[in-house]
């Protein structure tokens, strides 16, 4: 018997796969091979389910990046910074699914508030830990937002920039930006 976590887990696998408009209740019962009084079983309606996929997608592409950076040791900012980074780039099913939820939210105004709320997150633990490193918080920010659409930049130009070198890419701003003034105004 199929668990609520199977629905789910093929929801995002359709969706990072072949987008939004796939993840329909026949088309996943058909794909595990189930009823659609399975999914009934375990979600008491297709908005439910979308709940539910957000959550789950928000755990694995947040929530749990943020915790894991959080539990190393030594708990040194700049580190927290390339490992967060190192994370967020890792291979994994969430590059595929983060781009198949952006255009998702360029389209739905309750994926948009899910999606806006995960860059918040992740903007704001990034500045953080930049302020951590002794940044001012408006040079802190900046360096948060750079980071952030280098990484999402390297994962969305068509073909993907390979692990490598936007790691590299990643490490050289970090390093620049160890170079330059912590505090004050940006031009």
């Amino acid at each position: 018997m199929a668990t609520k976590e199977d629905w789910i887990v093929e929801a995002l696998r359709v969706l990072a796969a072949q987008g939004p408009s796939h993840v329909t209740i026949d088309r996943l019962a058909g794909n595990l091979d189930l009823s659609k009084g399975s999914f009934y079983h375990h979600f008491k309606s297709l908005a439910v389910f979308r709940q539910e996929i957000l959550a789950h997608y928000e755990w694995e592409s947040t929530t749990s990046l943020i915790a894991s950076v959080e539990k190393r040791e030594p708990q040194d900012p700049l580190l927290k910074i390339e490992w967060l980074v190192d994370l967020a780039i890792e291979p994994s099913s969430q590059a595929g699914l983060q781009i198949a939820v952006r255009a998702w939210a360029a389209q739905d105004p309750e994926v948009s508030k899910v999606q806006e709320r995960l860059d918040r997150t992740r903007l704001d633990y990034a500045s953080t830990l930049w302020r951590e490193a002794g940044c001012h918080p408006q040079e802190a920010d900046f360096r948060a937002k750079s980071l952030y659409l280098l990484i999402i930049g390297g994962r969305q130009v068509t073909p993907p920039l390979p692990l490598e070198e936007l790691r590299r890419i990643c490490r050289r701003a970090i390093a620049a930006f160890q170079d330059e003034p912590l505090g004050g105004e940006r031009p």
